[in-house]
C-alpha cells in the first residue's frame, strides 16, 4: 500500500491533484489482494509468477485489468468533481476511460517480453 501512495504522490506532485490520485493507488493497493482472491485461475497462483497476459491468459488478465482501472478511475473521477449531483457525466468518463486504458494496457502486454 505504501509503494501505491508513493506512486500516486508522484502523479499528483506532477499533475497538481492534491492527493486524488494517491487516495485512488492507495485504494487499489488495498484491494487488489481481494481481487486476486476473487479471481483465482482453476489451476492457482504460483507465488512467484507474473501477472501478465502470457501467463495469465486474455481473459482472466483483461477482468483483472478493467476491475481495478474502473475502481481507479471512479475514486480520481468522484474526488476531482467533488459533486455526486455529477454521477452521470462522472460514470461516462470512467466507462470510457476504462475501456481505453484497459486496450491500452492489453496492447502494452502484446509487446512485453517475458
Amino acid at each position: 500500500m505504501f509503494l501505491g501512495f508513493i506512486a500516486g504522490m508522484f502523479i499528483d506532485i506532477f499533475y497538481n491533484t492534491i492527493g486524488a490520485n494517491a487516495a485512488a493507488m492507495t485504494f487499489i493497493a488495498y484491494i487488489r489482494t481481494p481481487i486476486l482472491a476473487l479471481l483465482v485461475p482453476q489451476r492457482g497462483y504460483d507465488e512467484r509468477q507474473v501477472l501478465s497476459l502470457k501467463s495469465m491468459g486474455l481473459s482472466w488478465f483483461v477482468s483483472y485489468v478493467m476491475i481495478l482501472t474502473f475502481v481507479h478511475h471512479f475514486i480520481l473521477f468522484s474526488l476531482e468533481a467533488s459533486d455526486f449531483g455529477l454521477i452521470l457525466p462522472i460514470l461516462v468518463k470512467v466507462i470510457a476511460s476504462t475501456i481505453f486504458t484497459t486496450l491500452v494496457i492489453v496492447i502494452i502486454q502484446f509487446f512485453r517480453k517475458d
